[in-house]
C-alpha cells in the first residue's frame, strides 16, 4: 500500500479508465471494474511512493498524482511541481525517448493526476 492510499486510489482508476477496454487486461478481471483495478494495483509498479506524488507503472502506461495539501520535498509546492512537470512534459511529448502524454486532470482541487504512455 501506497504511503498516500487516497492518492493511489485516484491514479489507479484514471489508469483503470484508460485501459478498461484493454483485452488482456479484461480477461484477466473478468470484465469486473473493482478486480480489473486491483490487478493494475497489484501486477503493476509503484515506482514513486511519497506522500505528496507518486508513479505507478502498468503495462506501458504511467500514472502520476500529486497531493496538492502534502508537503513535498521541495521548495516548491505540490501544486507548482505537478503544474512545471505536466507543462514540460505536454512541450516534448512524442519526442523520441519522451513519455508520450494521454491524460490529466484534478480531483477536489486537491490531486493532480496524468498519464503517459511509453
Amino acid at each position: 500500500m501506497a504511503k498516500n492510499p487516497e492518492l493511489e486510489k485516484i491514479v489507479i482508476e484514471k489508469l483503470y479508465e484508460k485501459l478498461k477496454d484493454d483485452p488482456n487486461l479484461r480477461t484477466l478481471g473478468d470484465g469486473e471494474e473493482e478486480f480489473m483495478k486491483s490487478l493494475i494495483q497489484s501486477m503493476g509498479e509503484l515506482m514513486i511512493d511519497k506522500q505528496h506524488k507518486i508513479r505507478h507503472f502498468f503495462q506501458n502506461y504511467l500514472g502520476y498524482g500529486y497531493d496538492f495539501n502534502a508537503q513535498s520535498d521541495e521548495t516548491k509546492n505540490s501544486r507548482e511541481i505537478y503544474e512545471q512537470k505536466l507543462e514540460t512534459l505536454k512541450k516534448l511529448s512524442g519526442h523520441p525517448n519522451i513519455e508520450v502524454f494521454v491524460d490529466e486532470g484534478v480531483v477536489d482541487n486537491r490531486f493532480g493526476w496524468y498519464i503517459t504512455r511509453v
